[in-house]
């Protein structure tokens, strides 16, 4: 009795033994219904010659209660989703020291073995899970393997030379490599709905795969999908999200600087110039290259689910949705806030720090010298740590974490009064040399800008926004960059084009959370107003319509570069927002402000709009926009 079925498998097995009388059926205990629960009561719907399951009786009484409820139940039932939440529910179950990605690594395949598999899974249909199998356990060695072996996967042999070393593909040839698998992907996913869980995961880990073509052919064909989902499983996104990215967002966590990050100082880190990021961390710890690599090629990759132009602020809704498990890593505090990390071959005890705060599994009330009780406890049932928190003189309450452990202890917050416990953590070992490859920059500003771009993306759903705003002070953070010397300064932003685009994305990020869910983006618009958000951004597009000691005229203006068009259309968007929030008082100090900032722009941008032949369509758009604003002021 040791067979392991997929939901979706065992729903076509039922279909099956329908056509058959079968009066009872044994199926508990094995390893499919252990994290398939479901199974009893669909089986006894779906049966109706069924009289005794796993030994217990189904009565006439019982049976009709659960055709009630199938008749009610079944219309909604998707097997697939099933399949995903049931490989969720065996990893969290499963004590860490014996998951398989803990495992030392095989060999590590290259991109053209990668194909060849999925080439057979297509020719030989007859063998798919054969096939299906070998990809998954090369997609995991893939995983499994340090970030500087996983270069592997760009090399190739040439014909005829089977024998000899190995040698990495020039760019043209891995980006061509890369097209064909994923032109091999996309045919499997159309033809096999069976094994659609595998393929996705396997699309999911190959964006830390290393090579650039490939982790962003990947995240194109992971968004696609997520487009085409049927009804049932994008009604369900929310919940499969973190199926399929909870471990991708906590490989992110080690190399990847937070949003909270001064963004000059990460810059000049990439540049060579790592000064100025240790005088902002502190006693913060640095990230090791080959983290800070792996972080960068997974947020890079990600950018793929949004809009390629920088103008282009919208995206499909459920693109933005599934994004969400990365929120606490891009939000999460500054490196200097955290301090160092705790040696992680031992218990780590974070004192005045809390992780997930609202996401626990399990409480316990103890006193204050059982720690060790709790620690057992949480070694027993296979979680990542806990909190402790002092609730009354000498007594604790533990909240345990289902997280893995690097998740916790690389998402922690502050919380005064609050013990964070991190489990011993499995080191990553290497089966061969780790080499580090040759003229590899540090990508600092590579993972701050590939956050920033992902949260412009996540914010677009307007829940994922609220969230910001109420749990990881984004707002906060973004107005600390506007106001900071190390942040978006008129100098670095004129002479740098990476920082003009930063900027840009930034301030998209802005006007998303002031349209968050809720009471949310009123939160955000106000503390916007009280910086003087709306002034500064004033200001900037003043200084940028003025080319010397004269102002642009509406001809040099239609002909500006798309880079200060962009600059320009987006911060007055921004204003506009400000402008328009449903509290008055709140409106009419913007307004106001504005005013006394001089109203020299607007009649600026009044000439873009009444000037025949129209200018720039972004300008004219923008023009329009800031009118209709002024329009609806107090």
């Amino acid at each position: 009795n040791k067979f392991s079925w997929k939901p979706s498998l065992f729903k076509r097995q039922l279909d099956a033994l329908k056509q058959c009388h079968i009066e009872e059926l044994r199926i508990w205990p094995n390893p499919f219904a252990q994290n398939f629960t479901e199974y009893q009561f669909l089986t006894v719907a779906e049966l109706n010659s069924i009289n005794y399951l796993d030994g217990y009786n189904i009565d006439s009484e019982l049976r009709d209660e659960l055709r009630l409820q199938s008749d009610k139940f079944q219309a909604r039932v998707d097997y697939t989703v099933f399949d995903i939440k049931v490989e969720e529910r065996a990893r969290s179950r499963m004590p860490i020291e014996q998951s398989k990605d803990e495992l030392p690594a095989g060999e590590v395949p290259t991109l053209p073995e990668l194909t060849s598999t999925l080439q057979l899974c297509l020719d030989r249909p007859t063998e798919l899970m054969k096939h299906i199998h070998t990809l998954e356990d090369q997609v995991r060695n893939v995983w499994a393997a340090r970030f500087w072996e996983r270069q592997r996967i760009s090399e190739r042999k040439d014909p005829g030379h089977r024998e000899g070393p190995a040698r990495r593909m020039k760019p043209d040839e891995e980006s061509q490599a890369a097209s064909e698998f994923g032109d091999a992907m996309q045919q499997a996913l159309g033809r096999f709905d069976t094994v659609q869980d595998v393929l996705v995961m396997c699309l999911v880990r190959l964006l830390a795969c290393g090579s650039t073509p490939l982790s962003q052919r990947a995240a194109q064909i992971l968004a696609e999908w997520i487009d085409a989902a049927s009804p049932e499983i994008q009604s369900r996104m929310l919940d499969m999200s973190n199926a399929l990215f909870q471990d991708l967002a906590s490989r992110t966590l080690a190399g990847s600087y937070s949003v909270s990050e001064a963004p000059f100082a990460c810059y000049e880190a990439s540049q060579g110039n790592e000064k100025w990021l240790r005088d902002c961390i502190g006693d913060g710890e640095i990230a090791e290259p080959e983290q800070v690599a792996e972080a960068a090629g997974i947020l890079t990759a990600l950018c793929k689910f949004g809009p390629s132009e920088p103008w282009n602020n919208s995206m499909p809704p459920f693109r933005a949705l599934v994004l969400r498990p990365f929120l606490p890593v891009i939000c999460r505090e500054s490196r200097k806030t955290l301090g160092p990390n705790l040696p992680s071959d031992g218990w780590a005890a974070y004192r005045h720090f809390d992780a997930f705060p609202q996401d626990s599994v399990m409480t316990l009330d103890i006193q204050a010298d059982d720690v060790n009780l709790a620690r057992e406890r949480c070694v027993r049932q296979g979680f990542g740590g806990f909190t402790a928190c002092e609730e009354q003189p000498g007594k604790f309450k533990i909240r345990f974490k289902a997280h893995a452990p690097d998740a916790l202890a690389g998402s922690r917050v502050s919380s005064e009064g609050t013990t964070l416990h991190v489990r011993p953590r499995a080191t990553l070992k290497s089966k061969g040399r780790s080499v580090k490859p040759q003229d590899v920059k540090y990508q600092a500003w590579q993972t701050w800008e590939g956050g920033l771009h992902v949260l412009r993306m996540a914010t677009n759903d307007p829940n994922n926004a609220a969230l910001c705003v109420r749990e990881h002070n984004l707002h906060v953070a973004l107005m600390v960059h506007d106001q900071h010397e190390q942040g978006w300064r008129d100098a670095w932003m004129l002479n740098t084009a990476a920082a003009t685009r930063a900027f840009v994305v930034s301030m998209q990020v802005a006007l998303n959370l002031v349209h968050a869910a809720g009471s949310a983006g009123l939160q955000a618009a106000r503390y916007f107003v009280e910086q003087k958000l709306h002034c500064n951004c004033w200001v900037r597009v003043r200084r940028r319509l003025a080319e010397g000691s004269t102002a642009m005229t509406v001809e040099q203006l239609s002909e500006a570069p798309v880079e200060i068009t962009t600059l320009i259309s987006i911060v007055i968007s921004v204003v506009c927002a400000l402008c328009r929030v449903s509290d008055e008082e709140l409106a009419r100090t913007v307004a106001e402000d504005i005013q006394a900032a001089g109203l020299d722009l607007f009649d600026r941008l009044v000439d873009v709009a009444a000037t025949p032949g129209i200018p720039d369509p972004l300008i004219f758009a923008t023009a329009c926009e800031l009118i209709h604003a002024f329009m609806i002021m107090p």
